[in-house]
């Protein structure tokens, strides 16, 4: 995980951010900056293994990803809806199964996200901590690794979050920049009404490539009102049974009883339309006794953080980015303080956690896109700066083969039965074909518990 290559020219090097040293003195063996190819064939591996599995779970029935994006307003306003809306409509006036729609915004969205990763991280300072960032299992890998969670509709967050950290944005009017967050912001909360808690991350990028705090509450003041305004509208139609029985007769099935098998798409997401907050707390408090998810996910949490703590560090105390910093800092903040809400009535803890990985690694990276890397200094011995990489390349394994996202069993699982669990996930989505009806039924030996603690 850990790539270098040949540099002469040195000045200073600190613990966090010294490449990896010759044993035999001072000379720099690896070019400070990010590789190319190495890190091309990485994403580009995330991004195939990403879309397959997404591709592949039109086949499964009760799909949660698929059938968070097929709720609609056939049933009236509804949370999370807008988009369901619009690719029903679509699929009315081509005659095009809605789930290809989902499928192509998956792609085309996961797409972008990963192509400005890569053009945000090329001809970077490449430092072990925004290494361990990257290639963290929370970030770019999550989808991945997690074949059942994948391409949910955060997807749309990390697209949009992306390409405001791109230098275009900066060079916009600011009447374009408001037009722009007006359309968008509103966008994400009608689409899903969990990105809520996120849009901190998008004020930072917007503070960041404005360099004033003052300017981005400006150019942020009307879609902060539309997005307070279609938060409220969302809360006041959480959906119902009424609701989801009718989404699903638009999608051809009928509605499942909640905790029922996953026989069709209205046994996933949809189905829980017609469970109230309370109903969804008490499950989740169920599931965090029943599967130890404090055990999971505490420590996951701050592995998770430990990474991005010491890029900030080294920004703030070594880089001089004090402004830049604490923004990103304080809207994190602001962020894991909000989606509390989110950890307290959903059992997803995993995607919450992810989902602020990867906004933190998009924002990281576009701070460390200013840094000057023409000036370096060793200060380093090389017995250490090995020991460090060594340590780093280390962690970051163990991190991605035994502290998995715990998604499936919500607690620690060593490499044997997380490569298991893979291998039983990969054979199930392998038995269901293209054009097979959503009403297929799925193995008997899928466990009510499992369904009830992940949605």
């Amino acid at each position: 995980m850990l790539f270098f290559f040949t540099n002469k020219n040195f000045n200073k090097i600190t613990i966090l951010d010294a490449p990896y040293l010759s044993n035999s003195g001072y000379k720099l063996l690896m070019n400070p900056t990010t590789p190319r190819k190495p890190l091309a064939l990485y994403l580009s591996l995330i991004g195939l293994l990403s879309v397959y599995y997404a591709f592949h779970q039109i086949r499964i029935p009760g799909s949660y990803a698929m059938g968070d994006f097929l709720i609609n307003y056939t049933g009236g306003f509804v949370r999370r809806g807008l988009l369901g809306e619009i690719f029903r409509l679509l699929s009315l006036l081509t005659h095009i199964n809605s789930l290809w729609f989902v499928f192509l915004l998956q792609a085309v969205a996961f797409s972008i996200f990963l192509v400005v990763v890569y053009r945000l991280a090329v001809g970077l300072r490449w430092t072990y901590a925004l290494n361990a960032v990257i290639f963290s299992p929370a970030t770019c890998a999550f989808m991945a690794l997690t074949p059942a969670e994948s391409m949910r509709k955060e997807i749309i967050l990390y697209a949009l979050l992306a390409l405001l950290c791109l230098r275009w944005f900066a060079r916009l009017r600011d009447a374009t920049i408001i037009i722009l967050l007006l359309l968008l912001t509103p966008f994400l909360i009608l689409t899903h009404d969990a990105l809520l808690f996120y849009l901190p991350y998008v004020f930072a990028a917007v503070v960041l490539q404005c360099g004033s705090l003052t300017r981005a509450c400006k150019l942020m003041a009307f879609s902060t009102a539309a997005t307070i305004l279609a938060a409220l509208a969302v809360a006041k139609h959480p959906g119902n049974k009424e609701t989801a029985t009718a989404i699903c007769s638009s999608l051809g099935t009928t509605l499942q009883p909640f905790g029922s098998q996953n026989t069709n798409v209205c046994s996933g997401s949809i189905v829980w339309l017609q469970i109230s907050f309370t109903q969804a707390h008490k499950f989740t408090v169920s599931c965090i006794q029943n599967y130890h998810f404090f055990r999971s996910y505490i420590p996951l949490i701050l592995l998770v953080i430990l990474p991005a703590a010491l890029v900030l560090h080294t920004l703030y105390y070594h880089y001089r980015l004090h402004h830049e910093v604490l923004v990103v800092v304080g809207c994190s903040l602001i962020s894991w303080a909000a989606s509390s809400l989110l950890f307290y009535i959903a059992v997803d803890w995993d995607r919450w956690i992810s989902m602020h990985a990867v906004c933190m690694m998009l924002l990281l990276l576009l701070l460390s896109s200013r840094i000057d890397i023409q000036s370096i200094e060793v200060s380093t011995p090389p017995s250490q700066a090995h020991r460090f990489a060594s340590a780093t390349a280390l962690f970051l394994y163990l991190f991605a083969v035994t502290l998995v996202m715990p998604s499936t069993h919500h607690e620690y699982v060593d490499i044997y039965h997380y490569l298991r669990n893979v291998d039983q996930q990969h054979t199930y989505i392998r038995s269901h074909k293209i054009g097979t009806s959503h009403t297929t039924a799925i193995s008997a030996n899928t466990k009510t518990p499992d369904i009830l603690c992940r949605h």
